[in-house]
């Protein structure tokens, strides 16, 4: 298993491309402190500016391809996608290119976050059709190379190749990268020469000859000793110590695992430090050395738990970093636009002061300043929401990375319902920006949305439910508190009464009478005796937020589970009087 999930890892980070290893190559000492990603992603962002100012169409599609890696260096996927995507409707139509095959290669490089083979064949094809087309020895590397592990992953995958009924070829996937260690020798780029000599290896591994594979490795050593590779030549040693321990020859991999120790600290890279420390704890499990086992089991925890911390640290303060910029620029276009009404104003003054004949224009002229000075205030309430719904995503990101690193199922599961709550409250703020209203949101959009987004959260899916929702607004202040008590209720019977029954069913009322809000949400389950305190988390919140609706609300048993609550409300109807009340069940 551990052979299997080595094997699939290494093929995806392989057709990311050069980016992918480069970040394990030799790079220079600074002078002065590096900069963090956000200060380069702001960096970048001017640069784009300006590109756009000169009008240059090829140094805007190269701006664009710059924020997409700053994007992808901050793991926002979807958003360097976004730029990635503009840069390609810019130069595609120009025909092939070294740059579109870079291009594809970045995009290819999130299936390694984003397992999907198809997809990662298909860029990589895409990216192999491009650097075939360019004339320079590195194009015809690159382009080898790509197509020499085409073959490698079609046929280990067992999946055509991209646009074609064959299937991969071993064979074909060692004569590409033969072609693509031959131009990599005409670029002399050691690092280059070395990772087509490593690929060499690897495939005439995946032909089960460990002679040829070991001679293409050991001249792949060679040249990152000769050229003092320290970073390439270590990744080298662990990886080979770890492919020796999955195949339970410990005494072999701690031959290796010797040759990297001592270049430990000449080694920049913190991802082959903990490889190395998982290697060794593997090692000595295997020869029944618990006690240095456990220690170089903590000693990578350690590590993985200090990178995390680093990591978060730096996520909060690229996050002020960044918010800080937003807000001087937002204060700055505010400035700007209230010195333009300033001089405007002045200027109406002026005219005032000079005839009476040009009143009618006068009065127009006012009236259009007040209607920017209403845009304008609305445009900062929608900058705020805008601002909220970020910060709100960012928290999610980061409990979701959290949870990544988390092994306990309860504590797995508790920060999973937390981000959940999160989710239901940039739902809301997703509304209000979206929404034809600054501060209020219209329930028949927003309650089916959030249960859906519970429902896909459990995989239930396929629940039907029923809804009976009146076309209201509510305002954000009880909006916000009623969604979390709806996003309670529907994960309680995602959690105990939906999943284990043949015809999971929901069924939600919403709707306002004699001055106050009605909100009904049932189930099919089994139904549940109310604890007499609020002995969970969940109850306990629930009880927090009808105190701050001062509402009253209650349990009934029957078939299955119904909670009812009501508050006081003197919101508006989304539809005329006539329309007042529009019931549409449905299922889902």
């Amino acid at each position: 298993m551990n052979k299997i999930i080595y094997s699939t890892f290494f093929t995806t980070l392989f057709m990311a491309g050069i980016s992918a290893y480069q970040a394990i190559a030799q790079t220079p000492p600074q002078s002065s402190p590096p900069q963090s990603p956000y200060e380069r992603l702001l960096e970048t962002q001017k640069d784009y500016e300006a590109a756009m100012k000169t009008g240059d169409s090829l140094e805007v599609a190269e701006m664009c391809y710059r924020m997409g890696k700053r994007y992808a260096g901050l793991k926002n996927f979807s958003k360097a996608q976004e730029w990635f995507l503009r840069a390609l409707r810019i130069r595609e139509p120009l025909g092939p290119s070294e740059d579109i095959g870079k291009i594809y290669i970045q995009i290819a490089g999130f299936q390694i976050y984003f397992p999907n083979t198809a997809k990662t064949l298909h860029y990589n094809y895409m990216a192999y059709i491009n650097f075939r087309a360019g004339k320079s020895w590195r194009s015809q590397m690159e382009a080898n190379k790509l197509l020499g592990h085409l073959h490698a992953v079609a046929w280990e995958s067992r999946q055509p190749l991209p646009y074609t009924k064959a299937t991969g070829s071993p064979d074909s996937a060692v004569y590409y990268a033969e072609r693509s260690l031959q131009a990599a020798k005409k670029v002399d780029n050691p690092s280059d020469i070395g990772l087509a000599y490593g690929f060499l290896g690897d495939v005439w591994k995946l032909k089960n000859n460990p002679q040829k594979s070991s001679e293409y490795r050991q001249k792949e050593i060679d040249i990152y000793t000769k050229a003092n590779l320290t970073n390439n030549l270590m990744d080298r040693y662990v990886n080979t110590s770890i492919e020796l321990l999955q195949q339970n020859k410990p005494l072999l991999a701690k031959q290796w695992l010797d040759k990297a120790r001592p270049l430990t600290p000449r080694t920049s890279n913190n991802l082959i430090h903990e490889k190395l420390t998982e290697a060794y704890a593997l090692y000595y499990e295997q020869i029944g050395d618990w006690k240095m086992a456990f220690q170089y089991q903590k000693k990578g925890r350690q590590l993985k738990n200090q990178e995390l911390a680093d990591q978060f640290n730096q996520a909060i303060q690229n996050s002020l970093l960044l918010d800080e910029h937003e807000k001087r620029q937002t204060e700055f276009r505010a400035q700007q636009k209230e010195m333009a009404l300033r001089n405007k104003l002045s200027f109406v003054l002026v005219i005032l002061f000079l005839g009476v004949c040009l009143a009618g224009v006068l009065f127009y002229r006012l009236f259009v300043k007040y209607k920017k000075i209403s845009t304008l205030h609305a445009d900062l309430i929608k900058e705020q929401d805008h601002r909220t719904k970020n910060n709100l995503q960012s928290v999610s990101n980061l409990l979701s990375l959290q949870l990544n690193q988390l092994t306990d199922p309860v504590a797995v599961r508790a920060l999973e319902e937390s981000v959940m709550r999160v989710d239901a409250m940039l739902l809301l703020h997703r509304e209000l920006y979206q929404g034809e209203k600054l501060i209020e949101v219209n329930l028949k959009k927003y309650i089916p949305d959030l249960i859906q987004s519970v429902l896909r959260s459990y995989d239930l899916e396929h629940t039907n439910v029923m809804y009976e929702v009146e076309e209201r607004w509510l305002h954000a202040d009880n909006a916000i508190p009623l969604g979390l008590v709806l996003n309670e209720l529907v994960t309680n019977a995602c959690k105990y009464a939906l999943p284990n029954h043949p015809d999971p069913a929901l069924t939600i009322h919403c709707y306002r009478k004699v001055g106050k809000m009605f909100l009904r949400v049932a189930d099919n389950g089994p139904g549940f005796v109310p604890p007499s305190d609020t002995a969970t988390f969940g109850l306990r919140l629930i009880s927090i937020l009808m105190r701050k609706l001062k509402a009253t609300g209650q349990y009934r048993m029957g078939e299955g589970c119904c909670f009812e609550l009501s508050f006081a409300d003197k919101g508006k109807p989304a539809v005329l009087p006539k329309e007042r009340k529009t019931s549409i069940p449905h299922s889902i």
